[in-house]
């Protein structure tokens, strides 16, 4: 075969798999740029607190959500609901 054809070939496969898995795809993009933009801020949050003034601090941050990384939910979650689910984890274990 060919190096075009082998090319072709190649092509021919990622485009029927990117159309069998189109929504996997969409889902897996969406995710890692929602983990991405999450990423960014974080950097900007951090540089922020670093470098600006207590006043300057509470005008840029004002209302900002914190999300934390649930590791057993896989999944974004406010602080409030982690440490929520946190403290009935611990009230449980405790009786």
């Amino acid at each position: 075969m060919a190096r075009d054809e082998a090319e072709q070939k190649a092509d021919e496969i990622w485009e029927n798999y990117k159309s069998a898995n189109k929504e996997l795809l969409e889902k897996r993009d969406q995710e890692n740029r929602r983990a991405f933009e999450r990423s960014i801020a974080s950097e900007f949050n951090s540089l922020a607190a670093e470098e600006l003034s207590e006043e300057e601090l509470k005008d840029y941050c004002g209302d900002i959500p914190v999300e934390i990384w649930d590791v057993k939910k896989k999944k974004w979650i406010s602080k409030q609901q982690f440490y929520s689910d946190e403290q009935k984890t611990d009230n449980s274990s405790n009786g």
